[in-house]
Protein backbone atom coordinates (compact mmCIF):
# COMPACT_ATOMS: atom_id res chain seq x y z
CA UNK A 1 0.00 0.00 0.00
CA UNK A 2 3.09 2.01 0.95
CA UNK A 3 4.99 1.12 -1.96
CA UNK A 4 2.36 2.69 -4.68
CA UNK A 5 1.89 5.92 -2.63
CA UNK A 6 5.65 6.44 -3.29
CA UNK A 7 5.12 5.42 -6.68
CA UNK A 8 2.06 8.20 -6.97
CA UNK A 9 4.30 10.72 -5.54
CA UNK A 10 7.29 10.14 -7.14
CA UNK A 11 5.51 10.77 -10.45
CA UNK A 12 4.07 13.78 -9.46
CA UNK A 13 7.14 15.44 -8.62
CA UNK A 14 8.49 13.97 -11.83
CA UNK A 15 5.45 15.44 -13.54
CA UNK A 16 6.31 18.79 -12.06
CA UNK A 17 10.15 18.90 -12.35
CA UNK A 18 9.22 18.71 -16.27
CA UNK A 19 6.52 21.28 -16.32
CA UNK A 20 8.82 24.01 -14.65
CA UNK A 21 11.25 22.94 -17.38
CA UNK A 22 9.21 23.30 -20.24
CA UNK A 23 8.35 26.95 -18.81
CA UNK A 24 11.42 27.84 -17.95
CA UNK A 25 13.04 27.10 -21.67
CA UNK A 26 10.52 29.92 -23.20
CA UNK A 27 12.14 33.02 -24.06
CA UNK A 28 9.33 35.46 -23.91
CA UNK A 29 11.25 38.88 -23.99
CA UNK A 30 13.42 37.71 -26.68
CA UNK A 31 13.99 40.04 -29.60
CA UNK A 32 13.35 38.52 -32.78
CA UNK A 33 16.24 38.51 -34.92
CA UNK A 34 16.65 40.07 -38.46
CA UNK A 35 16.42 38.53 -41.32
CA UNK A 36 19.14 38.53 -44.57
CA UNK A 37 19.16 38.29 -48.23
CA UNK A 38 21.94 37.30 -50.05
CA UNK A 39 24.54 38.69 -47.38
CA UNK A 40 22.81 41.72 -46.45
CA UNK A 41 20.21 43.19 -44.15
CA UNK A 42 16.62 42.62 -45.40
CA UNK A 43 14.70 45.68 -44.93
CA UNK A 44 11.15 44.98 -43.21
CA UNK A 45 9.20 46.49 -40.88
CA UNK A 46 9.31 46.83 -36.89
CA UNK A 47 7.06 44.49 -35.23
CA UNK A 48 6.25 45.41 -31.98
CA UNK A 49 9.10 43.08 -30.20
CA UNK A 50 11.54 43.87 -32.30
CA UNK A 51 10.88 47.78 -31.02
CA UNK A 52 14.15 49.16 -29.31
CA UNK A 53 14.69 47.65 -25.75
CA UNK A 54 14.01 50.68 -23.56
CA UNK A 55 15.05 51.48 -20.04
CA UNK A 56 11.80 50.11 -18.55
CA UNK A 57 11.94 47.39 -20.32
CA UNK A 58 15.03 46.33 -19.06
CA UNK A 59 13.77 47.01 -15.80
CA UNK A 60 11.07 44.51 -16.41
CA UNK A 61 13.49 42.33 -17.29
CA UNK A 62 15.32 42.34 -13.89
CA UNK A 63 11.97 42.52 -12.46
CA UNK A 64 10.76 39.19 -14.42
CA UNK A 65 14.09 37.12 -12.96
CA UNK A 66 13.93 38.57 -9.37
CA UNK A 67 10.19 37.47 -9.11
CA UNK A 68 10.89 34.21 -11.01
CA UNK A 69 13.32 32.98 -9.09
CA UNK A 70 11.46 34.13 -5.83
CA UNK A 71 8.57 31.82 -6.96
CA UNK A 72 10.99 29.10 -7.43
CA UNK A 73 11.84 29.43 -3.47
CA UNK A 74 8.09 29.09 -3.19
CA UNK A 75 7.26 26.42 -5.16
CA UNK A 76 10.28 24.73 -3.52
CA UNK A 77 8.01 25.12 -0.37
CA UNK A 78 4.89 23.92 -2.39
CA UNK A 79 6.80 20.83 -2.96
CA UNK A 80 7.88 19.53 0.26
CA UNK A 81 4.15 20.36 1.41
CA UNK A 82 2.20 18.84 -1.34
CA UNK A 83 3.20 15.37 -0.21
CA UNK A 84 1.83 16.17 3.38
CA UNK A 85 -1.30 17.89 2.53
CA UNK A 86 -2.00 14.40 0.29
CA UNK A 87 -1.22 12.54 3.18
CA UNK A 88 -3.80 13.70 5.49
CA UNK A 89 -6.13 13.87 2.82
CA UNK A 90 -5.84 10.18 2.26
CA UNK A 91 -5.99 9.41 5.61
CA UNK A 92 -9.14 11.58 6.34
CA UNK A 93 -10.68 9.50 3.48
CA UNK A 94 -9.75 6.46 5.38
CA UNK A 95 -11.94 7.40 8.36
CA UNK A 96 -14.99 6.97 6.29
CA UNK A 97 -16.40 3.58 7.51
CA UNK A 98 -14.20 3.31 10.52
CA UNK A 99 -15.17 3.46 13.89
CA UNK A 100 -18.51 3.46 15.82
CA UNK A 101 -21.44 5.55 15.04
CA UNK A 102 -24.38 6.64 17.33
CA UNK A 103 -26.66 7.03 13.82
CA UNK A 104 -29.33 9.20 13.86
CA UNK A 105 -29.86 12.09 11.04
CA UNK A 106 -26.74 13.98 9.21
CA UNK A 107 -25.92 17.37 10.02
CA UNK A 108 -26.56 18.57 6.18
CA UNK A 109 -22.87 19.46 5.94
CA UNK A 110 -21.87 19.70 2.13
CA UNK A 111 -19.49 16.81 2.58
CA UNK A 112 -17.78 17.00 -1.35
CA UNK A 113 -16.75 20.77 -0.29
CA UNK A 114 -15.48 20.19 3.19
CA UNK A 115 -13.12 17.19 2.69
CA UNK A 116 -14.76 14.84 4.25
CA UNK A 117 -15.82 11.66 2.41
CA UNK A 118 -19.36 11.77 3.94
CA UNK A 119 -22.22 13.23 6.22
CA UNK A 120 -21.56 13.46 9.77
CA UNK A 121 -24.41 12.40 11.86
CA UNK A 122 -25.85 14.89 14.56
CA UNK A 123 -25.44 12.65 17.47
CA UNK A 124 -21.44 11.34 16.52
CA UNK A 125 -21.04 14.80 16.73
CA UNK A 126 -22.61 16.06 19.60
CA UNK A 127 -20.86 13.18 21.47
CA UNK A 128 -17.44 14.75 20.65
CA UNK A 129 -18.76 18.04 21.74
CA UNK A 130 -19.46 16.96 24.96
CA UNK A 131 -16.52 15.97 25.89
CA UNK A 132 -16.47 16.66 29.64
CA UNK A 133 -12.02 17.94 29.75
CA UNK A 134 -11.27 21.17 28.60
CA UNK A 135 -7.73 21.62 26.16
CA UNK A 136 -5.78 21.95 29.29
CA UNK A 137 -6.77 18.53 31.18
CA UNK A 138 -6.92 17.11 27.50
CA UNK A 139 -2.80 18.17 27.03
CA UNK A 140 -1.99 17.58 30.55
CA UNK A 141 -3.58 13.94 30.65
CA UNK A 142 -2.78 12.70 26.80
CA UNK A 143 1.04 14.72 26.29
CA UNK A 144 2.19 14.10 22.14
CA UNK A 145 5.82 15.08 22.05
CA UNK A 146 5.66 17.07 19.42
CA UNK A 147 7.05 21.15 19.10
CA UNK A 148 3.17 22.61 19.78
CA UNK A 149 2.13 19.85 21.95
CA UNK A 150 5.57 21.00 24.70
CA UNK A 151 3.90 24.85 24.14
CA UNK A 152 0.43 23.54 25.45
CA UNK A 153 -1.32 23.73 22.79
CA UNK A 154 -3.81 21.00 21.45
CA UNK A 155 -2.35 18.97 18.82
CA UNK A 156 -5.00 16.13 16.98
CA UNK A 157 -3.23 13.28 18.35
CA UNK A 158 -3.97 14.14 22.11
CA UNK A 159 -7.60 15.17 21.29
CA UNK A 160 -8.16 11.84 19.66
CA UNK A 161 -6.95 10.20 22.88
CA UNK A 162 -9.27 12.35 24.76
CA UNK A 163 -12.32 11.76 22.74
CA UNK A 164 -11.65 7.48 22.60
CA UNK A 165 -14.98 5.88 21.93
CA UNK A 166 -16.05 8.42 19.05
CA UNK A 167 -16.84 8.52 15.88
CA UNK A 168 -12.95 9.12 14.31
CA UNK A 169 -14.68 11.33 11.41
CA UNK A 170 -16.73 13.39 13.51
CA UNK A 171 -13.57 13.62 16.21
CA UNK A 172 -11.48 14.76 12.91
CA UNK A 173 -14.37 17.02 11.74
CA UNK A 174 -14.73 18.92 14.84
CA UNK A 175 -10.85 19.08 15.54
CA UNK A 176 -11.01 20.92 12.55
CA UNK A 177 -13.38 23.72 13.12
Amino acid sequence: FSNTRDEEETMMMRSASIFLALISSVAGFAPLPATTRHGRHHVRPLYFEEVKITAEMAGARSEFYLWFFGASGAAGVARGAFPRMYKNVKLIGDLKDEGPTEGGPNIGLLYPLAGYPRDLATKDVEKVINTQMSVVEMVEKYPVDTFLAKGGYLTYDCYVQATEGCNPLAVRAVFDC
